[in-house]
């Protein structure tokens, strides 16, 4: 009888010690459980993380390409910019040689002009200084 009463104490320690494990385990599942579900939230979280930054990604590239573009067509512009001042410089230049030119050729017509003005002017007073001796040759031999 003393060795069923032992016996009987040592059941119900193991079938205490085997209700704690079953507790335990069934905690432990229970934890198991909650972090399988954060994982899969986590999972999924992170799969839209990724499309987003894929979108931005893409997005990204777009502006990239478009700055890009625009980059190319401001350096056209600043070319053909380049090219359309030095034609208008070059015609400028052009038209102000031609103007020079006509007034160098006015200058020089002026200069013909006051060179025949002078020689008739020279003319005249030659045919005054001429005519003022014969006067005075005249005078002279009037005198005489």
């Amino acid at each position: 009888s003393g060795i069923n009463a032992e016996l009987e104490g040592e059941l119900r320690e193991a079938r205490e010690k085997q209700d704690m494990v079953g507790r335990e385990r069934d905690e432990l599942v229970s934890c198991m459980d909650g972090l399988e579900r954060r994982n899969g939230e986590l999972n999924k979280h992170s799969r839209k993380q990724s499309l987003v930054i894929k979108e931005k990604e893409s997005r990204l590239v777009e502006v990239e390409t478009s700055l890009s573009q625009a980059n190319q067509s401001v350096t056209q512009m600043v070319a053909s910019l380049g090219e359309i001042k030095a034609d208008a410089k070059k015609e400028r230049d052009h038209i102000i040689a031609e103007y020079e030119i006509k007034l160098m050729e006015q200058g020089n017509k002026d200069t013909e002009a006051g060179d025949k003005d002078a020689e008739a002017g020279n003319k005249v007073t030659e045919g005054h200084h001429t005519a003022l001796e014969m006067k005075h040759k005249k005078l002279e031999t009037e005198h005489q």
